[in-house]
């Protein structure tokens, strides 16, 4: 829909009317409300990080933020996340679809009588949480009640997992997956091998570790001699809720681009981020690990250097997720390989090293990733287009998470 079609359906006293239905459960007198439209609430890569990135910026503002989103029922929403949240947001819930769109108006917050509107393209808002971050603003991150805490430990326990015992989650986004028909195009270039996996999980076994594979019905089975590597997809014991609890109580999570990552940012935990695609909007905590797939042009058997990568403006070649272009990758001639078995080894045995207090690895490789990142922001900063669309301030410029050392040595044409 576009935007004189949303602003005329704005306009329209019925319309207004519904949305006052929806958020008049919600609204306190005296408290100051934010209203959000979530549009994709229903996919986990929405509905994880955009509350954590709403309340981070705005609960020093506001005394209630509320999430307008599709209704809970939709069979893709994931409901036990949704549950959880409106114990600290209010969920509005509404199948008008104009509403939900919204935000796509670009019109900054709007003051719309006992409540403001938060009309923020996704872009520019992903773009605000940025500079947060950059600014070093304190973070508010999702927590989990004491009901499902208590039903995660239950289980936990009722599986022979003594407390205390450290376990990792792995989510691997499979070749095929797909949220729906209409986001099926923007996954193929980060879709992963899950065989690569299986060094590192062996070694986290060997190390201690219980991990716990995340996906969907669908997925491929992650078969592995040991008990201690369960993969919930396909075991009879999962439970639907254990997603949630496991991305928020793991030591830390070993995942790759796609939407159940977001779930281990927005809780807090540490994560090695593997086979990414560098994007303006690459958020990371501080204690996250991140490497990337290689990737070539043409017929070329030499991966292209980060700074190739940047001189083609590969950051910025986003569909609205926002989400690597593929169908940009396709036409210019890109592709991309996934980082090897050693690769995903060795980041998995920092990350150990790192939370077990043992000694920093040299950050030479991470020191020059930010500086040729700081380059690129202020090359993308004096681009019109770049600002128009809310691109023009580049997460790895500013130290969110750390280019994983062991890869970088693995890998040295990155950086040469």
């Amino acid at each position: 829909m576009d935007v004189e079609a949303l602003l005329g359906e704005l306009r329209k006293p019925e319309t207004l009317t519904i949305l006052g239905r929806a958020l008049e459960p919600h609204l306190k007198d005296g408290a100051r409300t934010l209203v959000y439209p979530m549009p994709y609430a229903d996919a986990i890569g929405h509905l994880a990080p955009e509350p954590h990135y709403l309340a981070s910026l705005y609960c020093a503002e506001y005394d209630r933020i509320v999430l307008l989103t599709p209704p809970r029922a939709v069979p893709t929403m994931k409901r036990p996340l949704y549950d959880l949240l409106a114990r600290d947001f209010g969920m509005a819930e509404t199948q008008h679809a104009p509403l939900l769109l919204l935000r796509d108006l670009d019109r900054g917050i709007v003051r719309m009588g006992p409540f403001d509107l938060c009309l923020v393209h996704t872009h520019k808002f992903y773009r605000a949480y940025t500079q947060h971050r950059a600014a070093r603003k304190p973070l508010v991150h999702l927590k989990l009640d004491d009901e499902m805490r208590s039903a995660g430990e239950r289980w936990l326990a009722g599986i022979g997992l003594e407390p205390g015992s450290p376990y990792v989650t792995l989510h691997m986004r499979e070749e095929g997956y797909a949220h729906d028909a209409g986001s099926a195009p923007y996954g193929k270039l980060r879709t992963v091998d899950p065989a690569n996996f299986r060094p590192a999980v062996d070694w986290l076994v060997q190390a201690g570790y219980t991990v716990f594979r995340l996906g969907g019905e669908n997925s491929e089975p992650f078969i592995h001699p040991s008990g201690k590597v369960i993969d919930l997809a396909h075991d009879p014991r999962a439970e639907d809720f254990l997603d949630i609890y496991l991305m928020a109580t793991c030591s830390f999570s070993l995942n790759c681009q796609s939407g159940p990552e977001a779930l281990a940012r927005a809780f807090g935990r540490p994560s090695v981020n593997t086979n990414l695609l560098p994007t303006v909007m690459s958020h990371h905590l501080d204690s996250d690990l991140f490497l990337f797939k290689p990737l070539y042009r043409g017929d070329s058997a030499t991966p292209l250097s980060y700074e190739e990568q940047l001189s083609c403006m590969l950051p910025n070649r986003l569909v609205a997720g926002p989400l690597p272009d593929q169908d940009w990758y396709a036409e210019h001639g890109f592709r991309a390989e996934d980082c090897s078995a050693g690769d995903l080894l060795a980041a998995v045995e920092e990350m150990h090293a790192r939370l077990g207090g043992g000694p920093a690895p040299d950050d030479a490789a991470n020191a020059r990733f930010v500086a040729m990142s700081k380059s690129y922001e202020e090359l993308i900063r004096d681009n019109e287009i770049a600002r128009f669309q809310g691109n023009d301030v580049y997460a790895y410029a500013h130290n969110m998470g750390t280019l994983s050392a062991a890869w970088a040595g693995l890998n040295p044409w990155f950086l040469a």
